[in-house]
């Protein structure tokens, strides 16, 4: 069965949005900049701009809920409308929803437990707590759209997303749903920034992936959503897909530079596709040390000098939400047969030297892509998308 994304939509810094976010990535113009909303931390940060979520979103049931779950819920929507699913004859009895969270509602939990401690259990929302745990955007999205299939929240880093996607992918080559709903959202929280600083893992200006500097990422926010169904279902539907998804799979658990390296050759034998078919990367790079470790290992799988570039330069660091944007960014490459640019990142570490980062032409023969995703903790995770 093959299996294709026939919806999406966007929240992101980069623009707000399928055709914001479309014209963002191929015109590289960055969501990063000085925080508007944390001006005293001295960090710059990738922020969610003019997002009105009444105005989107007009069920008052939620107008209370955390920002991270109004970011999903918008995203969700729009992908909805994209696969022509939303109001319609369509039964959302034999839907899924798959969603892949990182921090979650983590300024809105930490204030429910400070208020708890200090003025004690009659002083807290009830309400509060039910917005702020991590599976509370599956949970509003299924009561928001009546999604009444298999939903299930997966916690952890950046490769949610792809573990997100593939857990969609069995959902429906194994026939439990018609289509699925996947999911990713993050919000920017100061507590997350200081947690990151701590750790040095953080820049405090720029975001520079593939820069032989290491200098660290940025913290981003936003949410990426899309919907998977069977090509042969979309297309009697009479919706014209975005691209094929061939593989999801996560790596192993070998130090980091065997992990990636099996985990894309699994991903690209799963997609029954040879490293010389492969026409771009999306990277996961975002400018902290694991750069070194992606270069390495993907530069074992592939001997042919490929365009490679990172979305991340435009969205921040958002974990699973801007691995979900990178998936999207490069379906949309496919659809419109035009290679992602760089922005200018200075000098590359040579782990990238068998990479082409700086592709100046937009247009090239594109036919399948693989999107990469890293993990703090060795952890990988890659796809490979096909054009339809």
């Amino acid at each position: 069965m093959r299996v294709v994304i026939s919806g999406i939509g966007l929240v992101t810094p980069a623009g707000v949005g399928k055709e914001c976010f479309e014209e963002a990535v191929f015109d590289a113009h960055s969501g990063i900049g000085p925080s508007s909303r944390f001006p005293d931390s001295g960090f710059a940060s990738a922020e969610v701009k003019g997002f009105d979520f009444a105005n989107v979103f007009a069920d008052r049931r939620f107008r209370r809920s955390a920002t991270v779950t109004r970011y999903g819920l918008c995203a969700v929507k729009e992908s909805l409308e994209d696969a022509g699913l939303f109001n319609t004859e369509y039964n959302l009895e034999r839907a899924g929803l798959v969603v892949g969270v990182t921090h979650g509602a983590i300024g809105m939990t930490c204030d429910f437990h400070e208020d708890l401690v200090r003025e004690g259990p009659e002083s807290v929302s009830p309400a509060l707590f039910s917005d702020s745990v991590l599976n509370a955007p599956t949970g509003n999205t299924s009561l928001a759209f009546a999604i009444r299939g298999p939903s299930h929240t997966i916690i952890g880093g950046p490769t949610v997303g792809i573990q997100a996607l593939s857990l969609a992918l069995s959902l429906i080559k194994e026939g439990a749903v018609d289509f699925v709903v996947v999911l990713s959202c993050e919000e920017l929280s100061e507590r997350v920034i200081e947690a990151y600083k701590k750790f040095r893992l953080t820049s405090g200006t720029e975001m520079r992936p593939f820069n032989m500097e290491h200098a660290g990422f940025l913290c981003g926010e936003g949410a990426a959503a899309l919907v998977l169904e069977s090509h042969e279902r979309a297309l009697s539907r009479g919706v014209t897909p975005v691209a094929e998804v061939c593989s999801a799979v996560v790596g192993g658990s070998e130090s980091s530079v065997e992990s990636i390296e099996r985990g894309a050759r699994r991903a690209l034998k799963a997609a029954g596709v040879e490293a010389a078919d492969i026409s771009a990367v999306t990277a996961c790079a975002n400018g902290s040390k694991m750069d070194a470790h992606e270069g390495v290992g993907l530069g074992r799988v592939f001997a042919h000098s490929l365009p490679v570039s990172s979305i991340k330069q435009l969205t921040g660091e958002s974990f699973g939400a801007s691995t979900l944007m990178s998936v999207i960014a490069s379906a949309l490459s496919l659809k419109r047969n035009r290679v992602l640019l760089n922005r200018d990142f200075g000098q590359a570490g040579p782990e990238w030297s068998w990479a082409s980062l700086r592709v100046r032409s937009a247009s090239t023969d594109l036919t399948s892509t693989l999107v990469s995703s890293v993990g703090l903790l060795n952890e990988a995770a890659f796809t490979v998308l096909k054009r339809l």
